[in-house]
């Protein structure tokens, strides 16, 4: 009668402990697929930040270009970035 109460009992911690396992497993998974996807959405917030910056940079170039061409009789000297841009009209 122990033998088989044994048997049964080891069976069922068997059982559980292979739940445990694939649950274990299972999140492992997930937490992979969590990740590649993270990565990917952060790679295209980098990008879309890139393209919002050069969109910017490009309308306040245009609009310093704009004001320059209105000032036609001046010389303007202006320092963006580190670069030195000299304009005549």
């Amino acid at each position: 009668m122990e033998l088989v109460w044994d048997e049964l009992t080891r069976k069922k911690d068997e059982e559980t402990f292979c739940d445990k396992e694939r649950m274990v497993v299972d999140l492992l998974q997930k937490n992979v697929k969590l990740k590649k996807k993270l990565m990917e959405e952060r790679k295209l917030g980098q990008i879309k930040m890139w393209l919002f910056l050069v969109s910017w940079a490009f309308t306040v170039v245009f609009c310093v270009l704009f004001v320059m061409k209105i000032n036609c009789n001046m010389w303007l000297v202006l320092v963006m970035n580190g670069y030195l841009f000299v304009a005549a009209c």
